[in-house]
């Protein structure tokens, strides 16, 4: 096993280009070899920046045994990354000279931010021109449609020459230099079959599918052109909030398509829902039928998300009347008689022969107005029978019933109250509690 002969002392450079801080070393610029011999020299990327940055390492020169790896990194803040460039197998005697470069991005288009020379020298082994490799250089990339559909996968094959692999493959989907899609991967068959995520809301146009594939020391690149369609797609969600006597609405329209989004949402109300529904903004009203259409319209940019209309129906008002309207009704059947007549026993005599009662009768006149013809009837039952009157004789009239006694009072004065009674007799002893029929009146207001 043979070794490492020379290496020069570490180079370093330092690049800040555009924001980004970057540093770039490399552990040699001239290594010498022997021939079968396995040696490398590294590469170490520093980000100094505070945002994680992509790193690509590419080299030109003389095809032969180099190899990149890792040919992408993504290096987050304050943190340092190492790519080797190694050489192994039966490299012809002689000098190979490579131009190494090292791009950079935060977020769209690479920067170039370290160029430097790397110089192989293989001291031994076969003459040049005897076993140098003939590398196919060509990458071919196969896409199933040049037309893309936005929010769909688009599905492609990349052929590799065997000579290269293994490798490392990327494939980046962009324009005007600023990525849309990417894929990385190491590869160690050909094709590759692979599917790209095409984002529903990509701005329509050209878009260049790039290919980098790096193996055995060479970068070989190759491009294809697909067209991304116009999409119309929007997506509109309700969020409904109900409470005690009212509920608020808000509507939300997504815009999913890839152009500007246009349109109208409406919502349908009920008669009695128009009159008690509070928007923001105001609303276009137009009445059908027995409804009432309200509709807001609405202009949205790819991928955006908008709350189109909030609106609140409110049954408060509603609620308010109809505690009026019953209120009224209690009220009205509530509402106490203008002339009222009182009736109680005022005494009670017990004998052999059976029971006498006193009644008492008032009647008031519980208005502000004058009451005329003013008639009071009561009855008595057959159980008993009237044996006196005071103050006021009544006229009498049987009935099946019993007997009815008809005072006729006449003109009542606003709260005017007047007093009398009579006698009756029960041919039976009360026990406890008695209760009599209860009289009526008759009356002009």
């Amino acid at each position: 096993m043979m070794y490492m002969k020379h290496i020069l002392a570490l180079v370093l450079a330092l690049s800040i280009v555009s924001g980004l801080d970057i540093a770039v070393s490399m552990s040699s610029n001239s290594i010498e070899i022997d021939s079968g011999e396995h040696v490398s020299s590294v590469i170490g990327i520093t980000n100094n920046g505070a945002l994680a940055v992509s790193a690509r390492i590419s080299s030109t020169g003389v095809a032969t045994w180099m190899r990149i790896y890792p040919v992408i990194m993504t290096i987050q803040p304050g943190q340092t990354l190492e790519t080797n460039l190694s050489f192994g197998g039966p490299v012809p005697k002689g000098s190979y000279v490579y131009e190494l470069e090292v791009d950079a991005r935060e977020v769209d288009v690479w920067e170039t931010v370290w160029t430097n020379t790397l110089i192989a020298k293989v001291l031994t082994g076969p003459e040049p021109g005897t076993s140098t490799p003939s590398f196919g250089r060509y990458l071919v990339i196969d896409v199933d449609s040049d037309d893309i559909v936005p929010g769909e996968n688009l599905d492609l094959s990349v052929n590799v020459p065997a000579e290269l692999l293994p490798a490392d493959l990327e494939i980046e989907m962009a324009a005007d230099e600023i990525p849309i899609t990417t894929y990385s991967s190491q590869i160690s068959n050909s094709p590759v079959h692979l599917t790209l995520s095409v984002p529903s809301t990509i701005t329509p146009g050209a878009y260049y599918i790039t290919g980098i594939l790096s193996g055995r020391g060479v970068i070989v690149t190759n491009q294809t052109i697909v067209n991304v369609g116009e999409l119309e797609k929007t997506e509109l969600n309700k969020k409904v909030d109900s409470r005690f006597l009212s509920k608020i609405i808000e509507v939300y329209v997504e815009n999913k398509g890839n152009v500007l989004s246009q349109g109208v949402v409406s919502e349908t109300l009920v008669a009695w829902d128009r009159f008690v529904t509070s928007a923001e903004p105001v609303a276009e009203i137009t009445r059908q039928g027995a409804h009432y259409v309200f509709e807001w319209a609405y202009s949205l940019n790819p991928g955006e998300i908008k709350m189109v209309a909030s609106y609140e129906v409110d049954y408060t008002p509603y609620a308010l009347l109809a505690f009026v309207v019953i209120l009224a009704i209690v009220l009205i059947f509530q509402r106490s008689e203008p002339v009222e007549v009182k009736k109680k026993i005022k005494q009670t005599k017990k004998g052999k022969a059976g029971t006498e009662m006193k009644i008492m009768l008032t009647v008031s006149n519980k208005t502000d107005r004058e009451i005329k013809s003013v008639k009071i009837k009561d009855l008595i039952p057959k159980i008993a029978v009237p044996i006196g009157f005071e103050i006021v004789k009544p006229k009498a009239k049987r009935s099946k019933e019993g007997i009815t006694l008809i005072w006729n009072i006449g003109t009542l004065k606003p709260y005017e109250e007047r007093i009398f009674g009579y006698n009756i007799k029960l041919g039976f002893g009360v026990i406890g509690h008695f209760d009599l029929p209860k009289p009526t009146t008759e009356y002009k207001l």
